[in-house]
């Protein structure tokens, strides 16, 4: 019974193997065509775009890309792996010692790069948008940002790590209750951290916007001009507002959108940990590698669409 019971589980986890293999290389893919058209967008746009824009969105696409194809191999090896202990009652060392190679690699790779290379990239455009006027962001606050983000997934990350060198490298660490509570500790914090970084970024964008297309409509108001005059600052005024409010409207839709997609799956992780049947494949997995497909795709469009260069299909889209 136990045998049977064993097998059955080897098929259940090769099944979802070939999921997260079919899921990564598709994801990996999107993310390559992805970084190509950015690459191409940034060559052949008229729009003048900072350099720092286009170095954290390419390192962004980059580290995803990387990330996504080291976990199709990844993937692969654990498929391997079943199928020789379905087949044979034996594993393959050197393709286990494989698999774990490539899920710490993964851990180092995904877990800090992406989120290091995004908060790169909304600070930046932050910066750049009220760069030169009396609402410029101070140093200090991207200063402090910085510094709490970098700390917040290298505690994420090393827990991370921690969990797959305990599990599949040294069984018999001595693993004490305060060093799991911290590492508890570094999860939920970041948890707690990320979204709270991108709502600073929304909170700082919406507040100065407006503050300066009052600001700017004071001054017209108390320019000394004839009535006709003011009238037509005011419509030349109207027509940078105009502008002003799309683009924080639509990094504000954006970055909420990712916001609302990690928050989703991460409660779906939570709670799927919570009802776990003694580590047995359900059906909940093979949905759960769907969502988190759907989650990274949806962080993908977000930042092409952030682009001036995207504006025909941000339109199309949201």
């Amino acid at each position: 019974l136990l045998r049977k019971r064993t097998c059955n589980m080897a098929q259940e986890a090769e099944a979802l193997a070939i999921h997260s293999m079919f899921l990564d290389s598709l994801t990996c893919l999107f993310w390559i065509i992805g970084l190509i058209f950015l690459l191409y967008r940034f060559r052949h746009s008229k729009i003048k775009i900072y350099t720092i824009l286009k170095v954290s969105a390419i390192l962004f696409f980059l580290s995803n890309a990387v990330a996504f194809f080291i976990r199709f191999l990844d993937d692969y090896a654990a498929y391997r792996i079943f199928v020789q202990f379905y087949e044979d009652d034996y594993v393959d060392y050197p393709m286990f010692k494989f698999y774990r190679n490539a899920l710490m690699t993964y851990c180092i790779v995904y877990f800090p790069l992406p989120c290091a290379t995004f908060y790169l990239f909304i600070l930046a455009r932050l910066r750049i948008t009220f760069f030169g006027t009396m609402y410029a962001i101070s140093k200090k606050y991207f200063i402090i940002t910085g510094f709490i983000g970098i700390v917040s997934l290298v505690l994420y990350t090393w827990w991370q790590m921690l969990v797959v060198y305990i599990v599949f490298y040294d069984p018999n660490y001595p693993l004490t209750m305060t060093t799991y509570n911290f590492g508890q500790f570094s999860v939920y914090q970041f948890y707690v951290i990320d979204p709270l970084i991108r709502i600073s970024v929304i909170y700082a964008f919406n507040r100065r916007l407006f503050k300066l297309i009052v600001l700017q409509r004071e001054d017209i108001s108390g320019f000394g001009e004839s009535s006709d005059r003011k009238d037509s600052l005011l419509t030349q005024l109207n027509d940078r507002q105009e502008k002003l409010v799309k683009t924080i409207t639509k990094q504000t839709l954006l970055i909420c959108l990712m916001i609302i997609g990690n928050l989703a799956y991460t409660i779906w992780i939570e709670a799927g940990q919570s009802n776990d049947a003694e580590g047995e494949i359900t059906p909940i997995d093979v949905l759960t590698e769907y969502l988190f497909f759907a989650v990274t795709i949806l962080q993908l469009l977000c930042v092409y669409l952030g682009f001036d260069f995207a504006a025909t299909w941000y339109k199309k889209c949201c």
